[in-house]
């Protein structure tokens, strides 16, 4: 078994600060979708909600990045969920591609209130998200479910479908 003084006296090895900054980026992008994503006129009152499933670290990030600012006259929420049956209403959710095998019962889930989807898993944008982030060419690039955004009356900004790498 490996062991090292690093990781011993819990100093951040190479996983954590490629797993860091990985969660930098994907929180940036998060906010990106956000930023330039309207929401129908029944959700830009309260609290604006984001909710993330299974990504512990992108949570952390986000939750320092955001929770407590505002976007337009919503101040930002903030929350992590541990288990599918914890999710409840939220404005946007990031789902870990490691719990893409939970899009159903997720679906089921938010439908109703009208969730922002997001993903990170190939394959998935015919599956339930609006948004889907893929790697392309060692860059992460994003899809746009836009059928879904118009059932669900997202106004989609013209800057993302533009450079989206992928539309349906």
């Amino acid at each position: 078994m490996a062991f090292s003084l690093s990781t011993a006296f819990g100093q951040p090895n190479s996983f954590d600060d490629a797993a860091k900054t990985q969660a930098k980026k994907m929180s940036r992008m998060v906010f990106f979708m956000m930023k330039y994503t309207d929401w129908p006129k029944n959700h830009k009152s309260g609290d604006f909600v984001i909710g993330v499933y299974g990504d512990e670290v992108l949570y952390k990030e986000v939750s320092s990045s955001y929770n407590g600012t505002s976007t337009g006259s919503q101040k930002i929420k903030v929350v992590r969920y541990i288990s599918v049956n914890e999710i409840s209403d939220c404005h946007l959710l990031y789902i870990a591609g490691s719990k893409s095998n939970y899009m159903d019962q997720i679906n089921k889930k938010v439908d109703h209130n009208k969730t922002l989807l997001i993903t990170n898993k190939s394959g998935l944008l015919d599956k339930g998200p609006t948004i889907n982030f893929v790697p392309v060419n060692g860059r992460m690039k994003w899809e746009l479910n836009l059928t879904k955004a118009k059932k669900y009356n997202f106004i989609i900004g013209e800057d993302l479908k533009r450079s989206a790498h992928k539309t349906i």
